[in-house]
């Protein structure tokens, strides 16, 4: 398979941006790979936190034709729901008509809907990219129908997959988060350019987070955790690289850091690409991804944990959904009870008084990823789905 060519086939892939703050990692691993095999891609996608509304295109290599719908920050999501509607309405049906197969992963399964709409008219197959639970509850009969209008379903997650096969789904395909295991991995010029921009010194320990500042991604519980650890490692500090989208609940981790009287060992580290996270990552020591017991949580698999474990650095998460299949406590990293700060300060001073034996943990972690969740280990099941799809047809 990894001979297979997918030279003369046309995608056109409706997703986030590769430069949305959440969905840049896969949608950019989509592309990757698509590339690498020699499709030619048209990539209609949107930008929700843009400076201005605009419709961009662009073109990479003759193999990337692309179309951002750009919204400004501030605009209410009833508005930008419908102008991407509409987006997709006439730029799904518009490049439908000379595609081989149409892949989507839309967030909301609404948005979807006119991507449906646009393979059924041109008699094209439709691969829907199921990621997480629904953020607008939809009717579930409504949900249901419409993802059993896909002709393949790809679960990031067994959770999903098996809810997917209980719709009626013919065809689902585990497809979990990937990583590019070359890009995320250490790089110890970064790692000291970092720590002295940060005024870090040599024999700091340093807890790294980098993810969304959602409430149930635990962020307050690791800022309390790390009041706890401070009083008796004085040499530790905490760097969280929070991104915040306006939707749901979410943490003021200033405001929180100033609370706890934390200003002086908390790292507050502005947004970057994603491109530079592994950067950020390197700087750090501990990662730790302390995830609550949610709905959400338990349904998909987060790629900022197979990020963090890609890094070969000990890494911390919690005992929630599909982490427990990844995650194998102190074998290729570590533990902790979702939402119990006695639990994670335990875990987290055991790594930091055991260091030899954290950084072999922390090794171990990398293995497994490149093994099963590198950007190589999933594309054959890519290609493959998509082979299978375009032989049929």
């Amino acid at each position: 398979m990894h001979n297979e060519s997918l030279e003369g086939v046309q995608v056109t892939l409706v997703t986030p941006s590769p430069k949305h703050k959440v969905a840049a990692a896969r949608v950019g691993g989509f592309i990757n790979i698509l590339r690498t095999r020699g499709a030619r891609i048209n990539l209609l996608c949107y930008l929700p936190y843009s400076d201005k509304f605009a419709i961009k295109r662009e073109k990479t290599d003759g193999l990337v034709n692309s179309i951002t719908l750009c919204f400004p920050s501030r605009w209410p999501r009833f508005l930008k729901g419908l102008l991407l509607l509409a987006f997709n309405s006439a730029y799904t049906l518009k490049y439908s008509r000379t595609s081989h197969v149409i892949l989507a992963g839309c967030g909301s399964m609404l948005l979807n809907a006119p991507v449906i709409i646009a393979s059924k008219l041109s008699r094209k197959p439709f691969i829907y990219d199921w990621q997480d639970l629904e953020v607008e509850k939809i009717p579930e009969v409504i949900f249901k129908y419409l993802l059993r209008q896909a002709t393949t379903v790809l679960g990031v997650s067994h959770y999903l997959c098996e809810k997917a096969r209980g719709y009626g789904c013919k065809t689902v395909v585990y497809t979990p988060c990937f990583v590019d295991v070359n890009h995320f991995q250490i790089d110890e010029e970064a790692r000291e350019k970092v720590r002295n921009r940060w005024g870090v010194k040599r024999d700091n320990v340093v807890i790294g987070y980098a993810g969304l500042l959602h409430k149930g991604e635990g962020v307050a519980v690791l800022l309390q955790t790390f009041k706890g650890l401070l009083t008796k490692h004085k040499h530790i500090r905490l760097a969280i690289l929070g991104v915040l989208i306006p939707t749901g609940e979410w943490v003021d981790v200033p405001q929180l850091t100033k609370d706890l009287h934390l200003e002086d060992t908390v790292i507050i580290v502005p947004p970057v690409i994603h491109s530079e996270v592994p950067n950020i990552l390197s700087a750090c020591d501990i990662l730790c991804a302390p995830k609550l017991d949610t709905e959400v949580n338990r349904a998909a698999i987060p790629i900022k944990v197979i990020e963090y474990l890609s890094m070969g650095l000990p890494t911390v998460t919690t005992t929630v959904g599909e982490l427990n299949r990844i995650v194998i406590d102190r074998v290729n990293g570590f533990m902790a009870k979702p939402g119990d700060v006695e639990d994670l300060e335990a875990v987290l001073e055991e790594i930091i008084l055991n260091p030899e034996h954290s950084q072999e943990v922390g090794r171990r972690g990398r293995v497994g990823i490149v093994n099963e969740f590198g950007i190589d280990a999933i594309e054959n099941t890519i290609v493959k789905s998509l082979i299978s799809i375009l032989r049929k047809k």
